[in-house]
């Protein structure tokens, strides 16, 4: 024991926790983990209690044709989670004949075609590395049978020892393929935006970008990111600016601050850049870690878009009017700032007085709360967000 603990544990622990990073590794692991328990054959099993039925599996030391026996009948047939597996606690080591003796185990098609054709004896250990209402995640590990006759205590201990850490890493394993769904769903999301979008985490860093934020990026040079993946403005002077706005929207400052001019160092054109806080999530749940992994926390992000300054961004009056209980002229007159024309120009095109438009934005300023047009702009797009940006001419 004194090897394994000095020596053979950190260098399964190694391996171990390069396959918690990147399930690619698990069969590195398991391929010394064999070797560390006298070439022992092994199974991790994840299995879907609600449908009685194996979900996943992956095997280790086992001969080609009975991987491929397993995979199409036997992974079904195995009666260990069926039969008591389920009544274990979690992380306890045990022989698998306390689980199944051995009389029951050599009525089973199981036993007889699948294990005792490779020699595995009845007595192989068993752990249960994580369960709840859906799911129990199983690990079976049989040494060589006449080695683990002569010291049983040896291998339960060694493996006594592995399992808190093999329970971490398929959690890490989970919640990193959790945080990559939701990191793909909302990159599809963003994508579906006619702008430059992108999603900022709570150090500034890029999360996600949708195409047109990596294009803007490449071609216009607007916006880039520094060593450590931060965004920043490719001019000092905006960068400074664009990084405390940023810093306000982490800080859900209400109303949101209006945008941050920005200048492509490639074409000289203007953008503008939107920093809107993400919704918190309700649930506290939202927020879990393990082993220093943690979910995607919505709540810890920001989103920003950025249009290009000619044209602004365009909110139709209908939400505008819903939104903040305006009439539909009020809520026309706002559209049209957002949209990013002034005063004078909503009116001619409205056939109103440059008067009545005056009149028009003081009634919406009582409405809304606020004294300013850039604290109406930021207003509506920081609680409707972005609908369309207009096409560039």
């Amino acid at each position: 024991m004194k090897q394994f603990v000095d020596k053979e544990l950190p260098e399964l622990l190694d391996l171990l926790y390069e396959a918690a990073l990147d399930p690619e590794r698990w069969p590195a692991f398991f391929e010394l983990m064999s070797k560390r328990f006298a070439d022992a054959k092994g199974l991790l099993q994840f299995y879907d209690r609600m449908l009685g039925a194996n979900s996943a599996n992956l095997n280790f030391g086992t001969q080609p044709e009975f991987l491929k026996s397993f995979a199409e009948h036997y992974a079904n047939a195995n009666p260990y989670p069926t039969l008591a597996y389920g009544a274990l606690p979690v992380g306890v080591v045990v022989r698998a004949s306390r689980v199944v003796d051995e009389p029951t185990l050599a009525t089973t098609e199981f036993y007889n075609d699948w294990m005792r054709p490779q020699a595995i004896s009845p007595h192989h250990l068993g752990v249960v590395l994580q369960k709840n209402r859906r799911t129990m995640v199983l690990l079976g590990i049989a040494p060589d049978a006449v080695a683990l006759r002569r010291a049983p205590d040896t291998y339960r201990k060694k493996l006594q020892l592995l399992t808190p850490h093999l329970s971490r890493a398929v959690e890490m394993n989970r919640v990193a393929a959790r945080a990559g769904f939701a990191e793909r769903a909302l990159a599809v999301a963003l994508d579906a935006l006619p702008a430059a979008a992108l999603m900022i985490d709570g150090s500034g860093r890029i999360f996600v970008a949708n195409r047109l934020a990596e294009a803007l990026m490449r071609d216009e040079r607007v916006i880039r990111t520094d060593r450590c993946g931060t965004l920043m403005a490719c001019r000092p002077q905006d960068s400074r600016a664009l990084a405390a706005a940023i810093a306000a929207g982490m800080a859900r400052l209400v109303p949101p601050c209006q945008p941050v001019t920005l200048m492509s160092t490639a074409t000289g054109r203007r953008f503008l850049a939107w920093i809107g806080p993400s919704r918190r999530a309700n649930d506290a749940a939202a927020r879990q870690s393990c082993g220093g992994m943690r979910t995607v926390d919505r709540s810890d992000m920001v989103l920003v878009v950025v249009t290009s300054a000619s044209k602004g961004m365009t909110v139709p009056a209908e939400a505008i009017a819903s939104a903040f209980h305006l009439t539909a002229a009020e809520a026309r007159l706002a559209s049209a700032l957002v949209a990013g024309r002034t005063l004078g120009e909503y009116a001619v095109a409205a056939g109103v007085s440059r008067n009545t438009a005056r009149n028009q934005l003081a009634d919406v300023f009582v409405r809304m709360g606020i004294s300013r047009q850039t604290e109406l702009v930021a207003k509506v797009v920081g609680t409707l967000g972005l609908a369309r940006e207009a096409n560039d001419d």
